[in-house]
């Protein structure tokens, strides 16, 4: 990268990579931000954001641009910003920042996705229960108008709770491992998110036998006890850390834990659906 760095967001857009804030030894929360091309193998700094931050989430919106939520500099964030790009020509994208509405809570290393037209936000609040607010946010009308709260699963969880948008499906993992689904009500059409709900449908990291050994609940067990939001996002990032380094060390594994871990999904997804019925 131009400038070292470490607890910034990424996001992508199918095309580069983008990294926003983060924090350096010396210089503290920085407001720096990179894109990177693999085209060219090259890194280029884009415009600082107006907040510094790290600990931050990110989301890419197609067709608007790239969202920044919450984070830490001296204290919780709530802080929300919008990265655009608008080109006068082909090989050029002039970039900008503007403010979007803040957040109904701070939060630190939350969990955003772009679900429906909306930016969602989970967990990363208080540590008691995962809170989740959506913002409106599309390229036919980027004014977002405010942020909405969502009801969250019936649960108690852990700090942190990761989402992901899987072939159109909104799924959340709570402190116990539990993965949701973001469902609106049988039959029913035309619903606005206040309505929907959370479903559960299943338990990951079980043992699979076409997984490496190392994808599995054990290696994330070391989660489950209380911790600061810093160490706690830095223990996560450890385990990633670990995934990538054992996916170089095995690069033959790699089709098979992708087509293996979206196979298991599915599985599950059916067997759930099965049951219902």
């Amino acid at each position: 990268m131009v400038q070292a760095r470490w607890e910034c967001s990424a996001a992508v857009n199918g095309q580069h990579i983008f990294v926003f804030g983060g924090f350096e030894q010396g210089s503290g929360a920085l407001a720096s931000c990179e894109i990177f091309d693999p085209a060219t193998n090259r890194w280029t700094p884009l415009p600082a954001m107006p907040t510094p931050r790290f600990d931050s989430g990110a989301v890419h919106v197609p067709g608007v641009g790239f969202v920044v939520v919450g984070g830490w500099k001296g204290g919780w964030l709530g802080t929300v910003e919008l990265l655009t790009g608008s080109s006068k020509c082909s090989d050029h994208v002039n970039w900008s920042w503007r403010q979007l509405p803040s957040l109904l809570e701070d939060r630190t290393c939350p969990a955003v996705a772009y679900f429906r037209g909306h930016v969602i936000v989970a967990g990363a609040n208080d540590g008691q229960n995962i809170s989740i607010e959506s913002l409106p946010l599309t390229a036919v009308d980027n004014d977002p108008g405010q942020w909405t709260r969502l009801g969250g699963p019936k649960r108690d969880s852990d700090l942190f709770a990761p989402l992901v948008v899987y072939k159109g499906r909104l799924l959340l993992s709570d402190g116990d491992q539990q993965v949701h689904e973001f469902v609106p009500p049988p039959g029913s059409v035309n619903l606005t998110l206040e309505q929907f709900t959370w479903k559960p449908v299943f338990t990951p990291f079980q043992p699979c036998p076409t997984h490496p050994s190392w994808f599995c609940r054990s290696h994330i067990s070391a989660f489950a006890s209380p911790r600061t939001p810093v160490a706690i996002a830095r223990q996560m990032k450890m385990f990633i850390l670990h995934l990538f380094d054992s996916l170089l060390e095995a690069v033959s594994f790699v089709p098979t834990v992708l087509h293996c871990t979206s196979t298991y999904i599915d599985d599950n997804f059916n067997a759930a659906k099965a049951n219902d019925e």
